[in-house]
């Protein structure tokens, strides 16, 4: 789909960005939200930035836990 490989240049623009506050995982994650302009699933995020289920799992439940994600039923928001 085009969608994917254009939005996951710009979360690599954007990751640099939010590295300023945020771990890298943070960072790639919070990019990765924002960039979707919609809710996504755990699944959608771990293909998106390339990183580790666990660590994608744990990271989100980190940035939930600062309030900077939010959960809904479709998927995750920043």
């Amino acid at each position: 789909e085009a969608f994917a490989p254009r939005l996951g240049r710009e979360i690599q623009e954007n990751t640099a960005r939010e590295a300023t506050t945020h771990t890298p995982e943070e960072a790639a994650i919070l990019a990765a939200l924002r960039e979707a302009g919609g809710p996504l699933a755990v699944d959608k995020i771990i293909e998106l930035t390339n990183l580790k289920p666990n660590v994608v799992n744990q990271t989100l439940s980190f940035l939930l836990i600062q309030g900077v994600a939010k959960e809904t039923d479709r998927g995750y928001t920043a």
